[in-house]
């Protein structure tokens, strides 16, 4: 049992942050994506009595998201905290492990998820092949085929692309995007905040310096 609670660790800690974020708009879920916090979430998981110094306001912080959302979760997964000895300490250095997998996992994913998230809101490939039908229908050369396409798909999901790869996601190409889609890109900009600045002005780059 004292083996599953790294796992449940990371688990659980990912569950308290979606549950936050699909609730909480404003939710900065960078303050909770460290080993402090996950040290936080471990302990939860264990039976224990506080003692020692008056817990900071950060640590305040995190047992309050934590306390929100760990009956909830607890009840929903069958989970009952169990008894670990010297769990402080064996929490600091699970969840030090448990920082260092998350931070490279997401500098080693995030370009292709972001990518494969910007390829689903764009349906490139699908508009591609339904415009080439439509065409060849019309009875257009496989020449104008491929410039039609260029031009009115291609093109403008390209400029989409360097665009949001250099943080930008003002004046983005409306053809290719409905209203809607262009509103998860927003929300995506705006976890970074209105003053973030993205290192040389890069997305991709900023991710595996910070």
């Amino acid at each position: 049992m004292e083996a599953r609670i790294p796992s449940k660790t990371q688990e659980t800690r990912s569950n308290y942050q979606y549950a936050e974020l699909t609730r909480t708009e404003t939710f900065d879920i960078q303050k909770f994506a460290n080993k402090d916090f996950f040290v936080q979430v471990f302990t939860s998981l264990v039976k224990q009595s506080r003692k020692g110094n008056p817990s900071s306001e950060k640590t305040k912080e995190y047992r309050e998201l934590i306390h929100k959302y760990h009956e909830e979760y607890c009840s929903l997964s069958d989970y009952t905290p169990i008894e670990l000895k010297n769990s402080q300490q064996i929490a600091i250095y699970e969840c030090t492990k448990i920082e260092v997998a998350y931070t490279n996992a997401v500098k080693l994913q995030f370009g292709n998820k972001f990518r494969m998230f910007i390829n689903r809101l764009t349906d490139q490939k699908t508009k591609a092949n339904k415009r080439r039908e439509e065409l060849k229908k019309a009875k257009k050369s496989d020449s104008e085929i491929k410039d039609i396409i260029y031009a009115e798909i291609t093109q403008p999901c390209t400029q989409l692309k360097i665009a949001l790869a250099a943080g930008n996601a003002r004046n983005l190409p409306t053809s290719i995007l409905s209203e809607g889609k262009m509103s998860l890109i927003e929300e995506f900009f705006n976890t970074y905040g209105a003053d973030y600045t993205f290192e040389k002005g890069n997305l991709y780059y900023d991710v595996k310096i910070h």
